[in-house]
């Protein structure tokens, strides 16, 4: 494990800068990037889980980091994948996401992503689903984010379909979805919904993982389950 302390690295793109967090030492990376209103420690002990890669860690714009031009999926891929060209060159990189974070890594194409771990990706968000209970709830921003990214208006909600990426989907890709939570676990269903998870287990590139109990939370409920897919990616990648 790399010793010293994190250090902020700011890539800057043509939407604006992406941060990253890491203790790097210049060994092969995997990219983590939250999903949307982490808690700005967020997976600060995975590089103590990934022994064999320089964890680096990022927020999504907006949040704990500078906001972009504008707030959308394909902005902050766009940017992401900027940033990642930008600050790592040629260096093999697994990408790794959670929730709305996996569907920034989904869509990366640098030619340097080598592997994909994709934990619970919302490829497709419909009225009336979990992510309507972020209205009116203080916790999360109730500007034009929720709206824009989850289709969770003032009032009322409208359809996301991200089910592009996963059709242009480049790397292959470790997916983790969780199952339905246990009773009285405090944790929201899983945002897969069943024709996601069909399309994900048909897909020929696509390595599916049910994590039991887990819904939506599988990142806190599983931690050892992610490391070990994670290392596992890692090594395809890097061997």
């Amino acid at each position: 494990m790399p010793a010293g302390r994190e250090t902020r690295i700011e890539a800057q793109t043509p939407f604006g800068p992406v941060w990253f967090r890491a203790r790097d030492t210049g060994r092969p990376v995997l990219l983590f990037v939250s999903g949307a209103f982490a808690p700005v420690d967020n997976v600060a002990n995975l590089q103590d889980l990934i022994p064999g890669a320089d964890v680096w860690r990022a927020h999504l714009p907006g949040n704990h980091a500078p906001p972009l031009i504008g707030e959308s999926v394909g902005l902050f891929v766009a940017a992401f994948d900027a940033a990642v060209r930008a600050a790592l060159g040629d260096r093999p990189v697994v990408a790794a996401g959670n929730s709305t974070g996996a569907l920034v890594a989904m869509g990366l194409k640098a030619p340097n992503i080598r592997r994909l771990v994709l934990i619970e990706p919302p490829l497709r968000i419909t009225p009336g689903g979990p992510f309507e209970s972020m209205r009116g709830d203080p916790r999360f921003n109730q500007g034009a984010f929720i709206d824009n990214i989850f289709g969770v208006g003032p009032r009322e909600s409208t359809p996301r379909d991200y089910s592009h990426l996963l059709a242009a989907l480049g790397p292959p890709a470790h997916v983790l979805i969780g199952g339905p939570p246990e009773p009285g676990a405090e944790t929201g269903p899983s945002v897969v919904d069943d024709l996601t998870r069909a399309d994900l287990q048909s897909h020929p590139r696509v390595r599916l993982y049910l994590v039991r109990g887990a819904g939506h939370q599988v990142l806190p409920h599983a931690p050892e389950t992610v490391a070990e897919v994670m290392n596992r990616a890692c090594r395809e990648a890097f061997g």
